[in-house]
């Protein structure tokens, strides 16, 4: 389903469609019970249907066992602090106010996440200054000129290992 008003310009029918990804889903197709799940929380665009994330979890847990990473992300994500968990069962998970605006990433694992990406580059800059000659010729060829010169890496290196320590002391 692509949006609420249906593929082309066919207006969606959410209660036949909930009908026949339930027969599926049953049938253990995968694609149907990552669906259900995504409609049951409210993290679809079906707005017709009925909240129920009892029903949604219980698809979603289903899938995930199965090894389907979709269904893992959504199921960590319905968990993460991020959202608000309504006491009401037919309330949508909602965001916490002010986190709109944050990656993915940020809103599952929270500071780590943004702490280990500075970690990534630090590294990967210290590698540039003291590995560049081994790069293949064709990628040394890609880069600019300045990533090729020792200083100019592990001064970034640096700066990047500076601003993961200051987050980290920040967050702890």
């Amino acid at each position: 389903m692509d949006d609420a008003q249906g593929r082309r310009g066919i207006p969606a029918d959410w209660k036949q469609a909930m009908y026949w990804f339930r027969k599926a889903a049953e049938q253990g197709h995968a694609a149907s019970q990552y669906e259900l799940g995504a409609v049951y929380l409210g993290m679809s665009s079906a707005k017709t249907v009925p909240l129920d994330r009892q029903q949604g979890l219980f698809w979603l847990a289903k899938e995930a066992e199965l090894n389907y990473a979709p269904a893992k992300s959504m199921l960590a994500l319905s968990e993460a602090s991020v959202y608000e968990q309504s006491s009401q069962p037919d309330q949508p998970l909602s965001v916490v106010a002010g986190q709109e605006e944050q990656t993915l990433g940020s809103r599952v694992f929270g500071p780590l996440y943004d702490l280990i990406g500075w970690i990534i580059a630090a590294t990967l800059f210290a590698y540039l200054a003291f590995r560049s000659r081994a790069l293949h010729p064709a990628i040394r060829g890609r880069l600019p000129s300045f990533l090729l010169k020792k200083y100019v890496c592990l001064s970034i290196a640096a700066l990047a290992t500076i601003v993961a320590t200051v987050r980290a002391v920040h967050w702890w």
